[in-house]
């Protein structure tokens, strides 16, 4: 016994430190993008520029390239703007630099003419809401996951935020309600839950900017309809950039531009855009899909 006894700590202290080697890399690492040191505290009001210029950026050993090409934009603040186009036209990467995720060439984006990267990334991140399409959750509570990054709320706001989101029942079903947990990435959760659980997190805090990216698209129709309606109501003064497959109430932004290859195919209001080939053949395949999961 002694002996197999020694075996068995040799064989978990090597992998214990196969371990710790791992998490030590991940402590040690210098993160990448940080702040200048001449970095402020910007208060954003609201307004983008993006000026003409390329943006690259290559993940897994260049296998996958994806790059912004001569992309002149200006959004003015409360403005509400569709970002349109298929898989691969750019729309996450521009979010991604708008939330300075990866880095871009000096004076490309400037908020209200500060330029981004002389913008603390605290300051930014705080002010600037961001929805993903495919949301990461902790595996804690539900209360800890929407109180991740604000601080601690009241139960009321919770439910308050949580019915927005057309997700309260579904969580007052599970046995310990907010206490639930849900386990690593939400594993608990269908897609459209994750998604829901995040924008009812999102209407617990108070942004300037607004980045929708799909955040409806793992929502069946009806569904869907009345989360979309809590997020124009939240947009309110706020600018909203919303990249979205599903052209739905296109009428109600003040411009529609149409990404194809990380370059502009068009802008304007959405009776303009169904001139465009790939506009209106995208318009038309949306309408086709909802008349029939309607059926």
């Amino acid at each position: 016994w002694p002996t197999l006894a020694l075996g068995w700590l040799f064989n978990v202290l090597e992998r214990g430190l196969a371990s710790l080697q791992r998490v030590d890399e991940i402590l040690v690492a210098e993160p990448e993008i940080c702040d200048a040191p001449d970095a402020v505290d910007h208060q954003l009001a609201g307004d983008i520029t993006i000026a003409p210029v390329d943006l690259i950026v290559s993940r897994d050993n260049d296998a996958q390239r994806f790059a912004l090409r001569d992309l002149a934009l200006e959004f003015k603040s409360g403005e509400k703007i569709a970002v349109v186009g298929r898989t691969g036209a750019g729309k996450s990467l521009l979010f991604r630099a708008l939330l300075r995720l990866v880095d871009v060439p000096p004076g490309m984006i400037q908020f209200d003419g500060v330029d981004i990267r002389s913008i603390k990334l605290a300051a930014l991140r705080r002010q600037v809401g961001y929805l993903s399409q495919e949301p990461f959750l902790f595996g804690r509570t539900i209360r800890e996951v929407l109180q991740t990054g604000i601080g601690p709320m009241a139960d009321d706001a919770l439910a308050g935020a949580l019915q927005r989101a057309a997700i309260l029942d579904e969580v007052q079903a599970m046995p310990r309600g907010l206490d639930s947990r849900l386990g690593e990435r939400g594993v608990s959760l269908s897609g459209g839950q994750r998604q829901r659980l995040m924008i009812a997190r999102l209407l617990l805090t108070n942004p300037k900017i607004l980045l929708f990216d799909s955040p409806l698209s793992a929502l069946d129709f009806d569904t869907a309809d009345t989360v979309r309606r809590t997020l124009e109501a939240f947009a309110g003064g706020r600018t909203l950039l919303w990249a979205t497959h599903r052209l739905e109430r296109m009428e109600w932004f003040d411009r529609i531009i149409v990404l194809s290859g990380g370059q502009i195919q068009g802008t304007g209001r959405h009776q303009d855009m169904l001139e465009l080939e790939v506009y209106r053949s995208l318009y038309e395949r949306q309408q086709l899909k909802r008349a029939v999961g309607s059926k």
